[in-house]
């Protein structure tokens, strides 16, 4: 091990994780004050349980942006401006408009 810190670390610059295998692992919360930045280009971001956004969910990929596997459930209003594809079946329970 190069370095070990059995309290708390504060680092003033960058933190750097590089090398062959190289990752930072962090066993309870992480939390960041502004941006995170995923600049690899096959997966971003993978999670396994619930991910809750507090803000608008921005989907800006110039082909499919959702895909789900699963339900989608939109509990207000839902504006799309381009198309809606589906498999199975497309089931609407309230007022809908279609251009």
């Amino acid at each position: 091990m190069g370095l070990v810190v059995a309290n708390n670390a504060v680092v003033g610059g960058g933190l750097q994780v590089y090398g062959t295998g190289s990752y930072a692992y962090v066993e309870q919360n992480l939390q960041v004050d502004k941006q995170v930045y995923f600049t690899n280009t096959s997966l971003g971001l993978t999670n396994s349980g619930q991910a809750n956004i507090g803000g608008p969910l921005y989907a800006l990929s110039s082909a499919n942006s959702v895909i789900a596997s699963n339900n989608i459930l939109v509990g207000a209003n839902s504006y799309v401006t381009g198309n809606i594809y589906a498999a199975s079946s497309l089931i609407v329970t309230g007022s809908s408009y279609l251009a």
